[in-house]
């Protein structure tokens, strides 16, 4: 099972959650902090159409990761590699599931920090 925890770090626009992963599998913090940073829903466009069987496998390629989301497993890899094989992590699909749900929750929270920054 994959664990994570997450802190958030103050920025100039406020609040960012950060996860923190096993160095077996921290491009997925790299994926959560770039390609993913706006909520990803892509990835969850993705895993949606796999739960309702529309797809078996899902290749997905952003600006700094690819991903290929499959029933069982995902794989992460590391799109801005020079020589084209870079770091790759592979994960059970429910703890990628566990982990998106994870990091729209962290997004929320952490917009809620902001909101009541606001009305400090």
């Amino acid at each position: 099972m994959l664990h994570w925890h997450i802190t958030h770090q103050q920025t100039l626009r406020g609040m960012k959650p950060v996860f923190h992963f096993p160095s077996w599998c921290e491009l997925l913090g790299t994926l959560l902090t770039t390609d993913a940073q706006a909520g990803g829903r892509y990835l969850q466009d993705a895993v949606e159409a796999l739960q309702s069987g529309r797809e078996l496998m899902v290749e997905i390629t952003g600006n700094v990761c690819s991903v290929l989301v499959g029933r069982e497993r995902v794989v992460v890899m590391d799109a801005l590699s020079p020589d084209g094989i870079g770091k790759a992590c592979v994960v059970e699909f429910d703890d990628f599931v566990r982990m998106l749900e994870a990091w729209r929750d962290a997004l929320q929270a952490a917009e809620t920090m902001k909101v009541e920054e606001d009305f400090s």
